[in-house]
């Protein structure tokens, strides 16, 4: 039979109905992640303690956002220094022991090129993505990948970049070269919009429902997912309160911080700044 719910947690959105099955695949699926997730903690606390009593620095592979909400568990209220190879990044390193420089972290930047740019495709972050994973490459030794006219930008460990430079030919149909690069464009580094929503509280649903121009019932969806992270933690409650200069990540969507409210409007809502990513 089926259950007349909205199957929020299911990958196809257009699904209305959840079956049974439906149901123990979800469960499946949630208790593979949970495994994951403590054998990703568990190798995160050992970089801690080799960090924290070797007396030199020790450093992950690079993390993404789910990764960096583990981290923040096993971490606690310390702060890890992290960095991804530019400001801003999403996908970063993070560094125990002695605190490094940017220039210290073992992450290489290669620039993608297409060997002939008049017949080159137009190529997403996908085809690049899909096409390094072709390679045999794990996803946690490969950083943010930008998108460049019709080249692209890629920050991956050290280890891995003289790998990536002699075997990466090709993009789909399009015969590229890599090379490696010492500095990011600078028109390619994030550059935040100013915005001002207007909100009547500072729940954390609310804000993501303001600056993303969501319905309510389309952004407590990214919450069933957990999809929304604030400051590197995955946060599943939406009446979260957000603080001045949090940081809020919503997968698929991009990021934003938001500041204290500037002033109530006459019906009494909060007139919030907001720097969208």
């Amino acid at each position: 039979g089926h259950w007349r719910v909205h199957c929020y947690l299911c990958r196809c959105p257009d699904r209305v109905y959840l079956d049974v099955y439906c149901i123990f695949r979800h469960r499946a699926e949630r208790s593979v992640l949970m495994d994951q997730a403590q054998q990703i903690k568990k190798r995160l606390a050992e970089l801690q303690n080799r960090g924290t009593f070797g007396g030199y620095t020790v450093y992950t592979d690079f993390l993404g956002l789910e990764e960096q909400s583990l981290l923040a568990e096993v971490t606690g209220p310390r702060s890890v220094p992290a960095y991804g190879g530019f400001d801003g990044a999403e996908r970063v390193m993070a560094a125990f022991g002695p605190a490094p420089e940017p220039a210290d972290y073992p992450i290489t930047c290669l620039h993608i090129v297409p060997k002939q740019e008049k017949f080159a495709e137009e190529l997403t972050h996908r085809d690049y993505l899909g096409t390094l994973m072709g390679l045999g490459l794990e996803r946690r030794v490969l950083g943010d990948i930008l998108p460049c006219g019709k080249g692209a930008y890629l920050f991956c460990t050290a280890g891995m970049a003289e790998y990536i430079e002699t075997q990466l030919h090709r993009v789909r149909h399009t015969e590229v070269t890599c090379t490696r690069a010492d500095d990011l464009p600078p028109h390619l580094l994030p550059q935040p919009e100013d915005r001002e929503v207007i909100v009547p509280s500072l729940r954390l649903d609310v804000l993501v429902g303001a600056v993303y121009n969501l319905s309510r019932s389309s952004a407590d969806k990214f919450f069933l997912q957990q999809k929304v992270f604030v400051n590197g933690r995955c946060i599943e409650n939406r009446a979260h309160t957000v603080q001045p200069e949090d940081k809020i990540s919503v997968r698929g969507h991009g990021r934003f911080t938001a500041g204290a409210p500037l002033r109530r409007t006459k019906k009494d809502r909060l007139v919030v700044p907001v720097q969208v990513y």
